[in-house]
């Protein structure tokens, strides 16, 4: 099922509000509360995407946005945002393009969209990123 920029926005928004409320910053989702933001979502775009595609979303934004920040830890490594462009020596590029397997096209335009996005929900804090590493750790 395709995910329009709109529709996403509303479930990273939904996630924010889900992580600030959290005492510890990590939430941990049940199938009720899939559900409930399978209805919340439903009430702010219209569209039902179900528990089950909400989890697989997550994950891979989860993944993808893990995967960005990797390469931005990387020496030599560094963002531009005001032209969108990710600089990178080409050694470093090969290095994690061997790792990801993945088009260099493909690559670098998901992770300028993922750091554009996720910088306008202001998601990039140091709570935030605990959050995640968390998750993977569960």
């Amino acid at each position: 099922m395709d995910w329009t920029d709109n529709n996403e926005n509303a479930f990273l928004s939904m996630l924010h509000e889900k992580v600030k409320r959290d005492p510890k910053g990590a939430p941990t989702f049940k199938t009720s509360d899939w559900n409930a933001m399978d209805n919340e979502l439903y009430l702010s775009i219209g569209k039902r995407y179900g528990a089950e595609r909400l989890k697989g979303k997550y994950n891979r934004l989860r993944s993808k946005h893990r995967d960005f920040s990797d390469l931005l830890e990387h020496t030599g490594v560094t963002y531009d945002l005001g032209s969108n462009t990710v600089f990178a020596p080409e050694d470093v590029w090969q290095m994690f393009f061997k790792v990801v397997n993945i088009k260099i096209f493909d690559i670098i335009m998901f992770y300028i969209s993922m750091w554009i996005l996720l910088s306008k929900m202001k998601f990039l804090n140091i709570r935030l990123l605990l959050f995640y590493r968390k998750l993977e750790h569960n």
